[in-house]
């Protein structure tokens, strides 16, 4: 599991870390009991609670099984964030800006060109649920890292058999 260095659960702000919460547990099924989640988004979203738990459970339900490639999350309770967890909340973070190229490009990354269209609605719909509910969620500031200089590799040729 490859983990963001330097960044936990608690650097993400409230929407962030709170949507990437209830995305674990969904996505994981918490033990297939929702309890927990639930009362939280009865709590936060009010009248707009069981739409706003569907919608997170069209979006993870979309992402794992409908994709082109496995998403890799971190257990639910853990405080660390994986690079796939950036992403989702970097969808999320672009779908409440409005920011068409930056969400369709984490998007794509997400859902590796496989239908996209179900995972796209449900984006949408969780960001602009949050972002009514007075959530909103930025996008994660991550450090990018200059590549090493190339070392020279040694190239051995073999002639015959061994």
């Amino acid at each position: 599991m490859s983990f963001v260095n330097a960044m936990t659960l608690f650097d993400l702000g409230h929407g962030a870390s709170f949507a990437l919460w209830s995305f674990r547990a969904i996505a994981t099924g918490v033990g297939q009991c929702l309890c927990p989640v639930r009362r939280g988004f009865d709590a936060t979203f009010g009248s707009d609670s069981q739409a706003t738990l569907e919608a997170m459970a069209t979006l993870a339900h979309c992402l794992g099984n409908a994709g082109g490639r496995k998403i890799t999350l971190a257990p639910s309770g853990c405080c660390r964030v994986t690079c796939d967890e950036v992403s989702i909340i970097a969808v999320l973070a672009a779908g409440q800006k409005r920011d068409a190229t930056l969400f369709e490009a984490h998007l794509a990354w997400l859902m590796c060109g496989k239908g996209k269209e179900h995972a796209r609605h449900a984006a949408i719909a969780v960001a602009e649920l949050f972002q009514c509910a007075g959530l909103e969620i930025d996008s994660p500031a991550a450090e990018i890292s200059l590549p090493r200089d190339a070392r020279r590799l040694r190239v051995f040729h073999a002639a015959g058999r061994a």
